[in-house]
């Protein structure tokens, strides 16, 4: 299901009744009568597809873990996302291009921004056709931003088109692209490009903080194609999980 939008109002009222309060202690907390507090908890319920706060009950924690504004930009959601490696022969370099669309949930977006785990700097990044307007670099985590003026306001549509290049040293060959899921994302397909016969031993991965698993373990309903071109599709992946895809080194 696709996240819903909410008005600050609805959003707020959502929040008191994932705390547990009651119809009455809800419209005393905000000043309302409890007939506009059951109205805008109808409405709220509806955009779950439900009719009850128990239906609903996994959806809201959910919602709200996501698209609270604990933090200071926007919330979003991608519908699809899409990202495609293509691999050098010599297996030392990569081309990367990440594309996804969605819409803002929450709050205004003023920024997109690329992050990655390496311990190198990737070149030539862009970013819907611009260089960023901002790095940053804590540690393995390399940040680039793009400034968005004027911010995305809830609703609009969203759209990051970004690319780079990775150059690793010459004793190191690429064995693993990987995509994590910072953002509640509807479909996501990985795209692994080989320059010849692909790999020996090509897995496909599930890593949280406590265990890495194949992904049909985590979602049998996958699409998996292994081959010079391997393709991986899975619906609704986990929400701060690691997706990788990884084979055994090649030596040119």
């Amino acid at each position: 299901m696709e996240p819903p939008l909410f008005t600050d109002r609805q959003f707020e009222i959502l929040k008191l009744m994932a705390d547990g309060y009651t119809r009455q202690e809800i419209a005393g907390k905000l000043n309302l009568s409890p007939e506009t507090i059951k109205s805008h908890s109808k409405t709220i319920l509806g955009k779950f597809a439900a009719s009850t706060f128990r239906e609903a009950y996994a959806d809201i924690h959910n919602y709200l873990k996501y698209f609270s504004l604990n933090q200071s930009t926007g919330r979003y959601y991608w519908a699809r996302l899409h990202r495609s490696l293509t691999i050098a022969h010599d297996y030392s370099s990569s081309y990367l291009e990440h594309h996804a669309r969605g819409y803002v949930v929450r709050g205004e977006v003023s920024e997109l921004v690329i992050r990655l785990r390496s311990h190198l700097s990737p070149r030539i990044v862009i970013i819907n056709g611009s260089s960023p307007t901002r790095t940053d670099f804590s540690g393995e985590i390399r940040s680039f931003y793009l400034d968005i003026d004027p911010p995305l306001v809830q609703g609009s549509p969203i759209v990051r088109h970004s690319s780079y290049i990775m150059q690793e040293p010459p004793s190191v060959r690429c064995t693993f692209t990987a995509q994590q899921i910072v953002c509640p994302v509807g479909e996501m397909v990985m795209v692994t490009k080989f320059p010849t016969t692909p790999p020996n031993n090509i897995r496909v991965s599930v890593i949280d903080e406590s265990s890495r698993v194949d992904i049909r373990d985590r979602h049998p309903e996958c699409s998996v194609e292994i081959g010079q071109v391997t393709v991986v599709t899975v619906k609704n992946p986990e929400y701060g999980a690691r997706y990788m895809v990884h084979w055994d080194p090649e030596t040119p």
